[in-house]
């Protein structure tokens, strides 16, 4: 959702778009290697603008450069929707960062060790961090589907995040904008615990992430008689996707500061 932009003309010597291309690549290449187990999400919020200008320098420099271990598979740093966190205009104090691994474990010793994960977590107001393991989903990012999914891992009662994903054509850009308020004050007050919109890109390459009590709550807001059931349908119809991800994980571990994500800290979760 950030809004770096004043056109749509790509300009090549942008830092975030080069950090974004570079990221694209590094991600293209590591899941045609290994699809990927596990998923350590993160979300700051920073009260001081300096380390919130430093986290949208990262953005820049690209997340392989700024995030680096054994075991990491690849990084996608992420801005944030302004107002409710879906807006088209950007929140400068708000990012996400997704951390890709095989294996728990590995995810598991970077939140340990990090020293970069560190530094966002002590500098930000308001931070969540969970591991999350694949449960369903379908689609693909940058051409490839780049998770192992295992349906096997929670049951229908059991808090659930999701990830949606969306390149949007640039012909449908219009068209999309003008259905998001509407889905977004719906949002606002839909039963998800936690919700945000982010993106790697302005404008056209969306994504969401949301946490969620139970499948059952999940379901009733995405598919029966909702304005975002109608925006999906849309979706369809209008054929507003170059390529979209669906993606429902397991919340095996969770870490929650600030008053922002005060709702989640009540789940019964495993602390990460």
């Amino acid at each position: 959702m950030l809004n770096f932009m004043p056109s749509f003309e790509l300009n090549l010597n942008y830092a975030p778009l080069r950090g974004y291309i570079s990221s694209k690549r590094g991600f293209l290449l590591s899941i045609c290697k290994e699809r990927m187990t596990h998923l350590i999400y993160s979300e700051f919020i920073f009260k001081s603008a300096a380390k919130a200008f430093e986290a949208f320098k990262n953005i820049g420099r690209g997340g392989n450069r700024v995030f680096e271990s054994e075991g990491l598979i690849d990084v996608k740093m992420m801005g944030a929707g302004g107002g409710s966190g879906f807006s088209i205009f950007p929140d400068l104090r708000r990012y996400a960062v997704l951390l890709f691994f095989k294996t728990e474990q590995e995810a598991l010793h970077y939140v340990e060790r990090s020293k970069q994960l560190k530094w966002y977590m002590d500098g930000s107001a308001d931070c969540l961090v969970c591991l999350l393991s694949p449960y369903k989903g379908h689609g693909q990012w940058v051409g490839v589907d780049p998770f192992v999914y295992d349906s096997t891992i929670m049951s229908n009662d059991d808090p659930i995040a999701v990830l949606t994903r969306a390149t949007i054509r640039s012909n449908a850009l219009p068209d999309f904008w003008r259905n998001v308020p509407k889905v977004a004050a719906f949002m606002h007050s839909a039963p998800a615990l936690h919700q945000v919109g982010i993106g790697e890109y302005p404008i056209f390459m969306q994504a969401t992430f949301s946490i969620w009590k139970n499948l059952k709550s999940l379901k009733e807001t995405a598919y029966t008689n909702t304005p975002h059931a109608e925006v999906v349908k849309k979706t369809r119809e209008r054929n507003w996707y170059k390529e979209e991800l669906f993606a429902e994980f397991a919340i095996r571990r969770l870490r929650a500061k600030g008053e922002k994500f005060e709702r989640l800290k009540k789940l019964n979760i495993t602390p990460l």
